[in-house]
């Protein structure tokens, strides 16, 4: 048993503390997945004997969880001193990291522990936090061997199996394979490999991502602090993440958005690229009691506030269960990939009353639009309807967004009679999704061109088929208000 900084800690001891001191503090289950265990009730027992030890030591401490029988453990003041310690190798203060991948800096205990009040916001970031690091690791042995037939995990496995069944019969042409596939230099060799590949995803808490900003007021210079939840990178593409518990009302989200068109408008003057998206992430409580409402909220608020940006920002609202898929698809489809994929798809696919035929595209902020015509060439352009193709996938914003702008523009050359929508009777939006249908979003957004959205399609990818409901438009009075 190593003997560090006068305390005996068994190796699953050091991997608890290394992991509290990483995320401030979690319940077992989430330590249990933390450590790379199986969620099975003996992982959690022995789990529950180390963390006990581990508070006879006076290392960590715990508190009860408001409306459960769970515990929320933390390193104690003696315990972040000595994981600090065994971390940085070091006493030297401040030490600034950036907070991504394990790069975690140094902070006053007082301002580490978790906090208390916001318990059920701080669970969400660890729960976060556990999504990022396993599509870290699937996606990291994914892009460094892209020829490989197996994962770690699986090769692992194998040789256990293997070692298991030498005294028993086994097909010698199978087991030769396995030799040659599995031999311990190979594996040496791929292990190494693993830990030096680049993330592809990264992530870092509320307290890494603040931002210290100076703005000029009326020629007074004053300070400023962009705080948002958190913050993903994916391939250098910037997400910033919010947690909503549906306890912030309009003017709280006004206010909250407020601060991040500050932070936007001085990327813009600095000629700093914008994110790619703001996340919010709620819980399966705001499902069930009315997350198509709270949608629209959180839509309507953001539209108020950041309209100049809704082009290029993106605004998304997923539960925690389906964002790893969202992150996965961020991942493996970008959106340079978007439009290659609708387009294989409408060039196979007649719908009711038109081919599709992608004949036009274009960019606006992130995403990809096209444009399509009926099948019928004779007819002169101001008798055909001009189809518009936009991809937004559940609650988001932007294709939404897309959509209106280009409405705007067929207006505006409507009445200049100048430019190539003009020429066309109408436009009619279609929104494509590949997973989830796209949701309506605030009443501020849609309303302008109500006959506009309403004259839509919502056309799904996977099937190759137009729903059979049309867009029907949000109440005014399922919108929060105030």
């Amino acid at each position: 048993m190593p003997e560090i900084f006068g305390y005996s800690l068994t190796k699953a001891e050091i991997r608890i503390m290394n992991y509290l001191y990483r995320v401030r503090g979690a319940k077992v289950e989430q330590i249990v997945r933390g450590l790379n265990l199986f969620p099975t009730p003996t992982s959690s027992q022995n789990t529950h004997k180390f963390l006990r030890t581990l508070r006879i030591k006076k290392l960590i401490t715990n508190f009860d969880l408001p409306s459960t029988h769970e515990k929320l453990y933390y390193l104690s003041s003696e315990g972040y001193y000595i994981a600090k310690l065994h971390k940085f190798n070091t006493t030297r203060k401040p030490i600034k990291g950036s907070g991504f991948h394990n790069d975690i800096g140094d902070f006053a205990y007082g301002q580490y522990l978790p906090p208390k009040v916001y318990i059920s916001h701080f669970l969400m970031h660890v729960n976060f936090d556990l999504i990022i690091r396993d599509l870290d690791k699937r996606n990291r042995w994914k892009f460094t061997l892209k020829k490989g037939r197996t994962s770690f995990r699986r090769i692992t496995n194998i040789r256990a199996t293997n070692s298991k069944r030498k005294n028993s019969y086994t097909n010698p042409r199978r087991m030769a394979n396995i030799r040659t596939c599995l031999t311990k230099s190979k594996l040496n060799r791929l292990s190494s490999e693993l830990l030096k590949t680049t993330n592809v995803i990264k992530y870092r808490d509320n307290m890494h991502s603040e931002r210290k900003l100076e703005i000029k007021i009326k020629g007074n210079t004053h300070p400023f602090y962009f705080r948002p939840d958190g913050e993903v990178l994916i391939n250098d593409r910037q997400y910033f993440i919010e947690y909503d518990l549906s306890t912030e009302r309009r003017k709280a989200l006004i206010e909250k958005f407020k601060g991040y068109k500050r932070y936007f408008d001085l990327l813009k003057l600095e000629k700093k690229p914008l994110p790619k998206t703001i996340l919010f992430i709620t819980d399966d409580f705001t499902q069930r009691y009315g997350m198509q409402i709270r949608w629209g909220t959180i839509s309507s608020a953001f539209y108020e506030v950041l309209k100049d940006y809704a082009l290029e920002v993106n605004l998304a609202y997923k539960l925690m269960r389906e964002v790893k898929a969202y992150l996965q698809h961020e991942i493996s489809f970008p959106p340079e990939l978007h439009l290659p994929i609708i387009k294989k798809v409408y060039d196979r696919c007649i719908t009711n009353k038109q081919t599709i035929l992608g004949n036009s595209t274009g960019t606006l902020g992130h995403l990809l639009y096209s444009f399509t015509r009926a099948e019928d060439s004779q007819l002169p352009d101001y008798k055909h309807p001009l189809y518009l193709h936009v991809k937004v996938e559940g609650c988001e914003t932007m294709g939404w967004i897309i959509a209106h702008q280009i409405k705007k523009q067929f207006e505006d050359e409507k009445t200049i009679k100048k430019g190539t929508l003009y020429k066309f009777k109408e436009i009619i939006p279609v929104f494509s999704f590949l997973s989830a249908i796209p949701e309506q979003v605030g009443v501020p957004i849609l309303e302008p061109f109500k006959e506009y959205y309403e004259s839509g399609y919502i056309f799904n990818l996977t099937k190759q088929v137009i729903q059979g409901e049309q867009i029907t438009l949000p109440d005014k009075r399922s919108v929060d208000i105030y």
